[in-house]
């Protein structure tokens, strides 16, 4: 459902939206995570990095938000804009 736009997150303006394709990126966007003063947006492709995606978001206290990466069409990302 996350990835053709059937569950889309609840994200609001002025949200920043983190990307990593893999666990690997995942883990290497942590730091720039925690550096961002606001709300996150936090999407992966992989299964485990969408886990490790919810682990994050799980812990942030509300501050950070996870999905799977929509497939890349309007239509599906046009939810997120």
């Amino acid at each position: 459902g996350e990835r053709f736009a059937w569950e889309v997150p609840a994200v609001g303006a002025g949200v920043v939206w983190v990307h990593a394709a893999s666990l690997g990126e995942l883990r290497a966007a942590e730091a720039l995570i925690a550096a961002i003063p606001g709300r996150v947006l936090l999407t992966a492709d992989t299964d485990t990095g969408a886990r490790r995606a919810r682990a994050i978001a799980g812990g942030s206290g509300g501050k950070v938000v996870a999905s799977r990466r929509p497939v890349d069409h309007p239509w599906t990302v046009a939810p997120l804009w």
